[in-house]
């Protein structure tokens, strides 16, 4: 984000909740917590946030970027298509064409949602059309939760359970007898 996008925000932030002190410091994070979103949305945010709440606190990078970002069926739809395009661009490259792990998309989503669907190269094999709507389902399912915040989910620890020698419960005061 450029510096002059940088000062009207900060600018249009200032201007919309002038009652309440905002210290440099607090501006240049704020400002940097919402640098890699396009300034345009920032803006919107900021105004819709304005609408919602128009005598209450200035807004924190959190609830712009939950404004920006809420769980519309658009957005999964626009990142599933930037998804597609990225695979038809390596899909059908030459053989010997190096291919990225994660091709670096403009919304960062796409990289987690495709993180936690196994990783890019997996999908550039092809697939049939039963595939690939059964991928475009779990696609905009865990794009969703990324866009909600929800975790991932861990994986079951794959390791033996403990097995202790014989009497070493009862020598450190366990056993439950």
């Amino acid at each position: 984000m450029s510096a002059d996008i940088q000062k009207l925000l900060v600018a249009f932030w200032s201007q919309s909740w002038p009652t309440q002190p905002w210290p440099t410091a607090t501006q240049l994070s704020d400002i940097h917590a919402v640098s890699d979103m396009d300034p345009g949305a920032v803006l919107l945010a900021l105004q819709e946030f304005r609408k919602l709440d128009p005598k209450g606190f200035r807004p924190t990078p959190g609830q712009l970027r939950a404004i920006v970002h809420k769980a519309d069926p658009a957005h999964a739809e626009v990142a599933w298509r930037a998804f597609l395009k990225a695979l038809a661009h390596y899909g059908g490259a030459p053989n010997g064409t190096e291919v990225p792990d994660a091709p670096k998309f403009v919304d960062v989503r796409i990289v987690e949602t495709v993180r936690r669907l196994g990783g890019f190269r997996q999908f550039l094999r092809g697939m049939d059309a039963q595939e690939l709507e059964r991928l475009r389902w779990r696609f905009l399912r865990v794009y969703a939760d990324v866009l909600r915040g929800k975790a991932q989910a861990l994986p079951e620890p794959k390791h033996a359970p403990l097995v202790l020698p014989p009497g070493l419960v009862d020598r450190i005061g366990g056993g439950g007898r």
